[in-house]
């Protein structure tokens, strides 16, 4: 808990404090959350990188470790969640939990380490749960499993661990808090949160996904998983047999066929570059980012490189001013600083005008063709310029002026009010196959997008509208987009 206004509150979920009496809560680190309000420590990935017996822990993305780790770890031990070590730019080796990479006395020089987004820290809706949560959500502690087929179990919550107790609990996890030794032993769930990402969308090649749906990309509805129940109509992982390797699929009269599912964060990572939300800006053309060179002082020049999970974070606001995340200055248009470099680089802000000695503004030129793509026009003393493929200025005209996109850190979250016999008006040519992927889209998308629409013949087929405007048409239904905030995005934060 924490004090404030003269009065004792609970630490928000996704905070913590571990102080009596503390002023304020502190925000949990990249990829983890708190399941419940009120608790000391938060939840999410971790990793432990043995240095011929000195350990570090790590529980973030590390997208440059340095020598003296990546040469010396004898082994890489996965504490919680699923991680992915890489040799360079290459991917190289996933390692889950428990898992100790490599064995004996072969070493890995692994250059960076990032999680992986995973449905080990939350639930689907078809019963699958793969985290090592052992408490509730009060915080009891977990009691060993015990039953006719585990003597010596361990105590992570768990959905259904047997026949025995399959239909007496939602399918959430849970778990005993006493020794079990009968089906009324004390129990209680343990605030795990609902998935997201491979419940609402598929990640990777949809090898994890557990989600509901239960129609294929052309509408068609699936055929029973097992044929005596007609609720198991539900889209398989792409391991699971089938000829469909790189999504959830599902057998259609005996045909299989890719299901209708997005992919998470495909088509719906990009947003408005001027909508205020800190992201990524990202060439078009190679998928490299901006980055600072150097620790974030006036003067720093920006140049281009690879992503990566500490990639640098800009904001550009309605003003066109685009802000540096980690020193809270300004990207001057200008460019090139006398007998040095001609790249763009930070510096405060001056006035928006043509004159400005110092950070001036850019404005945008839309993608005839691409809605997420954008040129930048920066209003310099040379006149209009843009920004080039190397972070410098070039006539807008030019071939090498670099398309852009912009992909937030934020997510922004807004609500839709649905009105059914409706269809909207100034389409766009976006479609997704849920209604989660298109709302998500549309809601990153600014004023670019005003609401979702879909109709009982393509059931399928979730359009994206340019306008609220609307017609009275009887098969049809929309969802206007109404209020909208933006929230810090956290891979780990799921449904509750």
């Amino acid at each position: 808990r924490y004090v404030t206004g003269g009065k004792c509150l609970k630490c928000p979920r996704g905070t913590y404090t571990t102080e009596n009496g503390a002023t304020e809560c502190k925000a949990c680190p990249f990829g983890h959350t708190t399941y419940i309000p009120n608790v000391t420590e938060c939840q999410g990935p971790e990793i432990e990188a043995n240095l011929d017996g000195q350990i570090y822990q790590m529980n973030s993305p590390t997208p440059k470790l340095n020598s003296d780790i990546h040469n010396q770890v004898c082994t890489w031990t996965v504490k919680s969640g699923f991680w992915n070590a890489y040799s360079e730019e290459n991917y190289q080796e996933q390692m889950d939990y428990g898992f100790n990479y490599p064995n004996g006395n072969q070493r890995f020089p692994a250059k960076s380490i990032a999680p992986v987004i995973a449905g080990n820290e939350c639930y689907t809706s078809r019963g699958m749960y793969n985290g090592k949560r052992s408490a509730t959500a009060s915080g009891k502690p977990c009691a060993d499993w015990y039953n006719r087929y585990w003597r010596n179990g361990h105590n992570h919550c768990g959905i259904a661990w047997s026949w025995d107790t399959k239909s007496l609990r939602e399918m959430k996890p849970w778990c005993y808090t006493e020794k079990y030794g009968s089906l009324d032993a004390p129990w209680d769930y343990c605030g795990v949160p609902k998935c997201v990402y491979d419940e609402e969308c598929y990640t990777g090649n949809g090898a994890g996904y557990g989600g509901s749906a239960g129609h294929a990309e052309d509408g068609s509805r699936c055929d029973r998983v097992y044929s005596w129940n007609d609720d198991s109509r539900w889209c398989r992982p792409s391991y699971q047999g089938g000829s469909i390797q790189n999504k959830p699929w599902c057998s259609v009269n005996g045909v299989v066929k890719p299901c209708a599912v997005d992919k998470c964060g495909v088509r719906t990572e990009c947003a408005e570059p001027n909508a205020g939300m800190w992201g990524t800006i990202r060439a078009k053309s190679d998928g490299r980012c901006w980055n600072v060179d150097g620790v974030g002082r006036k003067g720093d020049i920006l140049y281009m490189s690879s992503c990566g999970p500490t990639t640098d974070l800009f904001r550009m606001d309605s003003q066109g001013f685009i802000t540096h995340k980690r020193s809270g200055l300004y990207v001057d248009p200008k460019g090139g600083r006398t007998g040095q470099t001609s790249n763009h680089y930070l510096w405060e802000q001056g006035c928006a005008c043509i004159k400005g000695k110092h950070a001036s503004v850019f404005s945008l030129e839309k993608h005839p063709e691409d809605s997420c793509a954008f040129k930048l026009r920066a209003v310099s003393e040379e006149g209009d310029v843009c920004v080039n493929e190397y972070l410098w200025k070039a006539p807008c005209s030019s071939s090498v002026a670099q398309w852009f996109h912009f992909v937030p850190a934020m997510d922004r979250k807004c609500s839709y009010d649905q009105q059914d016999g409706t269809q909207l008006t100034g389409t766009s040519d976006e479609t997704y196959f849920t209604l989660f992927g298109a709302q998500t889209a549309c809601s990153r998308l600014g004023e670019k997008c005003e609401g979702v629409f879909v109709s009982d013949e393509h059931p399928t087929e979730f359009i994206l509208s340019t306008k609220k405007d609307s017609t009275a048409a009887e098969n049809y239904t929309a969802w206007v987009k109404s209020e909208c905030e933006d929230v810090y995005f956290s891979p780990m934060e799921q449904k509750y």
